[in-house]
């Protein structure tokens, strides 16, 4: 047991002899101070007077210590849509499903960030006899495993085809994701108190905030409204983003709207994102449309910067035109310090879908359009998809500027839209 030391006692001065003359040395010593200090008055009257060096805490005071900005980066790809030729080719000898190799060239860029988002365009049915094309579409649930061991943190499932094979399929996708606790699913509820729920991440400090609506469901009507989220109600929407603002940093709205095959977003997508902006959100990541569409940043009510992604095209898919195989990557940093949290950096990159043909039938892939190379545009199954022409209709869409696709250096008061001719056709062979 160790010993505690008691701490050392100061001996009083006892009174008399000693005490008396520094007392009275102390007097004198004071004296001499205050002529001192009035002498020194006289001599700089009207002068300012001399900086005072800044206080220390006292034991106990409070002070506000600089806090270490804090970020997270985020991206977001386009919709995962799976034709049949698409879930074919993931089929194996012994009957199963393997879509992994689908993101071999876009995985690195997935694990290096904190969140990665997409849409899974398509819903997940259990029955082989279901897995069908355009227009209801079903695919195997083998098709989000891949997207986990890909490393995508966040799948939204409001689209217009969640709903093609029905309640038994629309249950079979939210009971697939049960196996993924820690995979946030967006759009779609299994219950009407989780309808309810904001869906929320807490990453490197930062809380932020999802929500994720669809314009419809493919002429379908749900069995239950709260079942699928909706593009409809303003006052209901009004009310999630108020919940979700209050219980986060950063607000970000996965929107499935807009016209299919449309460069420019349309008068409804327009609404919409003004509506979205005057209500406090932050960032807006659309899709639906089955083509890039331009970035822009729109003003709120409040003076507010919205950035939105009109739309990320697609991701993979088996449509048949050169710009149905480009789509855009958004990506953003998020940065938390004493002035609060923040976008600090944004990015729009196009992305690219390479179909080639292999043994047993066409192979489908995802990447960005930077690692398309010359070799795979020579192989492309669909025509007029060289690596130039790729660039040249990326910039007919979001604009000439380069600088379009860089962070943090677009001009928050302008939009990179531009008129767009891609010179083929309006409708896709294969429709979505």
């Amino acid at each position: 047991m160790a010993t505690q030391t008691q701490p050392t006692r100061r001996k009083r001065p006892a009174p008399g002899g000693n005490g008396r003359m520094i007392a009275l040395l102390i007097s004198v010593v004071l004296v001499l101070a205050v002529t001192a200090i009035l002498a020194s008055e006289s001599l700089h009257a009207g002068q300012p007077a001399a900086p005072v060096a800044s206080k220390e805490p006292a034991q106990g005071e409070q002070f506000t210590v600089a806090r270490e900005p804090s970020s997270v980066t985020l991206m977001a790809v386009g919709d995962d849509l799976m034709h049949i030729t698409c879930v074919n080719a993931g089929k194996q000898a012994d009957g199963s499903y393997d879509f992994n190799y689908m993101f071999d060239y876009f995985r690195d860029c997935v694990q290096s960030v904190d969140l990665a988002c997409i849409n899974q365009e398509t819903p997940f049915v259990n029955d082989p006899a279901q897995y069908s094309n355009y227009p209801c579409f079903g695919g195997p649930t083998a098709i989000g495993d891949a997207l986990v061991e890909t490393g995508f943190d966040i799948v939204t499932h409001a689209t217009n085809h969640i709903w093609d094979k029905g309640e038994v399929s629309f249950y079979n996708t939210l009971n697939f994701w049960k196996k993924y606790p820690d995979v946030t699913v967006l759009g779609i509820h299994e219950t009407q108190e989780d309808a309810k729920k904001i869906r929320t991440v807490n990453k490197n400090g930062i809380v932020i905030s999802f929500l994720n609506y669809t314009y419809g469901l493919n002429g379908f009507v749900a069995t239950e409204d709260w079942m699928v989220d909706l593009l409809d109600d303003k006052d209901r929407i009004a009310d999630d983003i108020a919940r979700a603002k209050a219980c986060s940093d950063i607000l970000i709205v996965f929107a499935h709207w807009g016209t299919e095959y449309m460069f420019e977003p349309v008068q409804d997508q327009l609404d919409w994102a003004q509506f979205f902006a005057d209500e406090g959100v932050d960032v807006i990541i659309g899709g639906h449309p089955h083509v890039l569409e331009p970035l822009d940043v729109v003003t709120g009510k409040n003076g507010n910067k919205m950035i939105c992604y009109y739309s990320l095209g697609n991701f993979i898919s088996h449509q048949s035109n050169n710009y149905q195989m480009l789509g855009g990557m958004a990506s953003l940093t998020i940065t938390k310090d004493d002035d609060g949290t923040r976008v600090t950096e944004y990015a729009l990159e196009p992305t690219m879908t390479w179909i080639k043909q292999g043994q047993q039938g066409k192979l489908f892939y995802g990447m960005r359009l930077r690692d398309y190379t010359d070799d795979m545009a020579a192989i492309h199954t669909v025509p007029s998809c060289g690596v130039q022409t790729m660039w040249d209709l990326y910039y007919d869409i979001v604009g000439d500027t380069p600088e379009a696709q860089v962070p943090g250096t677009r001009d928050e008061s302008g939009s990179a839209t531009g008129e767009t001719d891609p010179g083929t056709e309006t409708q896709p062979d294969t429709a979505a």
